[in-house]
């Protein structure tokens, strides 16, 4: 785990750290009570390039001179990505004039990212102009490019980073330690699998998430496969979601939480 510097900026306190491959982690605590989310904290992650810097997802409440920090810190325009469009994910968007995220997940983002919008145009509404960011682009930031995976299950609009070139993956809240899948849509859990499978194939040296502030291990796609196979059909463990309190299949391995194995997967229980 690497050291990391406090920062105070705006009444918000944050902790910088430092990551190989000219990585950056910006860390703060969940606005949820600790005991709606067992204490996790917010990530996001920055690559920097040589002509830009990608940040990757925002901060929820909105942390006044986020942009401008990162941009002062490293001399360069900030590219805004949310891996997803639930609200702990699109804290700070506005504070950008473009921000790309899947096009599925663009209600959720108009509706405050809790709940996805029903009006018409909504997302004209956002503040900043959102732009699609299909399966397969490529980001590049200069003299390094990130490729996007889609990976629906936690919302429809889920997607992945990857750097080939240093082998880095950005799981997002897809491929993590803690997975709420169908929070708030549904997709077929084969779909994910599949998807998962393919991105299990790729060369993996480094694996971050966005509520983890270290480096997961980086076989973790393949974990995940495997304890959902071996263990979903069986548990009779269940979840109760603290949003709207339904019930939820659960799948818990271990018991502490800076065990790198640690593993929470649940899934809505009437589907």
């Amino acid at each position: 785990m690497e050291s990391g510097v406090k920062i105070k900026m705006n009444e918000t306190e944050f902790i910088v750290k430092e990551y190989p491959n000219q990585i950056y982690s910006l860390s703060t605590p969940l606005w949820m009570r600790r005991e709606r989310n067992g204490g996790a904290i917010m990530q996001t992650w920055l690559v920097v390039g040589s002509q830009a810097v990608l940040a990757i997802d925002s901060p929820v409440p909105e942390i006044p001179g986020f942009r401008t920090y990162i941009e002062e810190k490293f001399g360069l325009p900030v590219i805004m990505l949310n891996t997803h469009g639930h609200v702990d994910h699109i804290g700070c968007n506005r504070q950008f004039e473009i921000v790309y995220l899947a096009r599925e997940d663009w209600t959720l983002a108009a509706g405050g990212g809790i709940k996805r919008s029903k009006e018409k145009n909504a997302v004209e509404g956002l503040g900043y102009e959102v732009i699609d960011i299909p399966d397969g682009i490529g980001i590049s930031l200069g003299n390094r490019e990130l490729t996007v995976y889609h990976l629906p299950g936690h919302t429809k609009g889920c997607v992945v980073l990857y750097e080939e070139a240093t082998a880095t993956l950005f799981g997002g809240d897809a491929v993590a330690r803690r997975i709420l899948y169908g929070m708030s849509d549904w997709t077929p859990l084969e779909e994910y699998l599949e998807k998962l499978r393919k991105i299990a194939k790729l060369k993996i040296d480094f694996l971050y998430s966005m509520h983890d502030d270290f480096a997961l291990l980086n076989d973790m796609p393949g974990r995940i496969i495997s304890n959902i196979e071996k263990n979903l059909e069986r548990t009779e463990q269940v979840w109760k979601s603290p949003v709207d309190e339904r019930i939820f299949k659960r799948i818990l391995l271990g018991e502490n939480e800076e065990d790198m194995t640690y593993f929470d997967f649940v899934i809505p229980k009437t589907i």
